[in-house]
């Protein structure tokens, strides 16, 4: 919440504190150490979009501590720097065909990995039976906020100097990169674990790129009932995500959600202590 807030004069903060509580809080119940590394790496990526250097840095170094995966925000910290001093065509030409790259080869080069003996994740096996496919449901679930935003690019990028702070194209995008990011390693995440743990520091941006682009919605002159319709259709989307992954899918186990409690998309474990208990409530 403290990094949406240094922002709220360049995002619309009540859909970016949404987006969290929609997308990501219920996970956080799930990965208590992860959760706490992410929001302190969305902290110190914040402040130094705001030109707070050494606190923003202190904190990226600070989130290690937390989990060991935070150290990604150092990575997340030099692309942005580089795209602060070189945001040109040619850069973000290779940053996503590096991007399109690892979508497009990861299962070869995970295949060859694992042939070599590498222990890359307890998935592997799946590599050699080829039991691998493309998978719609992270790109469904993430997509539709970048291209959104990608559609409203000329004001989502645009110089913004008012209140504190400042937000400009080097930062609209480090959002959109940190958004593919996110796309690619979701889809690994059938791969390893480990990954799709990645995933998650590139996804929490996801909170600023939904209220940066709420608010250029909200700004609209032109048109404004079609935008305030695509302003409400975002709110209803976070909604459906959420209802779809934590009460239908079942895909945050840990969740207060009742039905959570004993459902697991994963194969099937010893029961335990307990378990007999919960299955009568679910029954009842």
């Amino acid at each position: 919440m403290a990094a949406l807030a240094l922002l709220r004069d360049h995002i619309f903060l009540p859909y970016g504190w949404a987006a969290y509580l929609f997308l990501f809080y219920s996970n956080s119940l799930n990965q208590l150490r992860q959760a706490l590394a992410m929001t302190i790496v969305l902290l110190g990526i914040t402040l130094v979009m705001q030109k707070k250097y050494l606190p923003g840095v202190l904190l990226l170094v600070l989130a290690v501590g937390a989990h060991n995966t935070a150290v990604l925000g150092i990575g997340m910290l030099l692309v942005y720097l580089i795209l602060k001093k070189w945001d040109t065509l040619p850069v973000r030409t290779v940053m996503v065909a590096g991007l399109a790259g690892a979508a497009a080869f990861y299962q070869p080069l995970f295949r060859l990995l694992a042939r070599l003996g590498l222990p890359i994740s307890r998935f592997a096996g799946y590599l050699e039976t080829g039991d691998v496919h493309f998978s719609l449901n992270p790109i469904l679930v993430r997509l539709p906020f970048l291209v959104l935003a990608l559609w409203l690019y000329r004001e989502f990028s645009a110089e913004d100097t008012e209140g504190k702070g400042s937000f400009t194209r080097a930062d609209a995008d480090f959002l959109l990169i940190m958004m593919a990011a996110e796309l690619v390693t979701a889809e690994m995440r059938i791969i390893s674990v480990d990954i799709y743990r990645i995933s998650l520091y590139f996804g929490v941006l996801r909170c600023v790129l939904i209220g940066r682009t709420a608010q250029v919605l909200a700004r609209k002159e032109e048109n404004k009932t079609f935008f305030r319709l695509v302003l409400a259709g975002m709110m209803a989307l976070l909604v459906l995500i959420w209802i779809y992954q934590v009460v239908l899918k079942a895909t945050m186990p840990s969740s207060p959600t009742p039905r959570l409690c004993c459902t697991s998309a994963h194969r099937p474990q010893p029961e335990r202590k307990g378990t007999r208990k919960c299955r009568h409530l679910l029954s009842a």
